[in-house]
């Protein structure tokens, strides 16, 4: 008897293993996709893949999802110590399962839901940096399916569009410097020659006045 009562706190053990490290479930909750942030009972922060079905692209994520049917509430979103709003609203979203979030040098450019949907089904939203701006992902660019998931060359378009849209500008070219500092050389010749002809009119005019006096 012992020995099945020990077998099914281990069952039990191994399926709670599939819960959040933190209290979160059923909450409101701020998302916080700073990186570097910590769990706590009312935030959730990225962490590092360790589930399956992670979407192809993504490289950070949130994923509490499970068949279980565990959610969260998510109130507001912050980034960097600032709320994500689409214009005046904030972005939030209830039933949350999952965030999946796509970064490129260090900077979150697309996150995306994953939420109750009903009858065992989820629905996709994704949101994408744009010019500095949050905008939700809409229309049929991406290729979504009927329940707004993006996958394969839908899904690596919107990565690799909005990567590139927000790609830092390029710095100067070794033959940008050199020909920077040539035109530089050049103003100040012309400087210098235009400085000496004023100087000499100037002391022409001079002479002449002192020599008419």
């Amino acid at each position: 008897m012992k020995i099945l009562y020990i077998l099914f706190l281990l069952i039990n053990l191994s399926i709670c293993d599939d819960q959040p490290s933190v209290n979160i479930v059923y909450k409101n909750v701020t998302l916080d996709l700073t990186l570097g942030s910590e769990n706590t009972d009312e935030k959730v922060v990225p962490k590092k893949p360790d589930q399956e079905d992670v979407p192809t692209g993504f490289n950070k994520y949130v994923i509490y999802g499970t068949q279980r049917g565990y959610y969260f509430n998510v109130s507001d979103v912050v980034y960097n110590g600032e709320t994500l709003k689409l214009g005046e609203e904030k972005v939030t979203q209830d039933y949350v399962y999952d965030v999946y979030t796509y970064w490129s040098n260090g900077r979150l450019l697309v996150f995306c839901f994953r939420y109750d949907y009903g009858n065992y089904r989820s629905k996709y939203k994704y949101y994408k940096l744009d010019n500095n701006e949050w905008k939700l992902v809409e229309g049929d660019d991406y290729q979504p399916d009927g329940y707004g998931k993006l996958t394969g060359n839908g899904l690596a378009g919107l990565l690799k569009k909005t990567e590139t849209d927000n790609a830092p500008a390029p710095g100067p070219t070794e033959e940008t410097k050199k020909d920077t500092e040539t035109n530089t050389r050049t103003v100040v010749i012309i400087g210098s020659v235009v400085g000496g002809v004023l100087v000499v009119l100037l002391l022409g005019f001079l002479a002449f006045y002192l020599l008419k006096k």
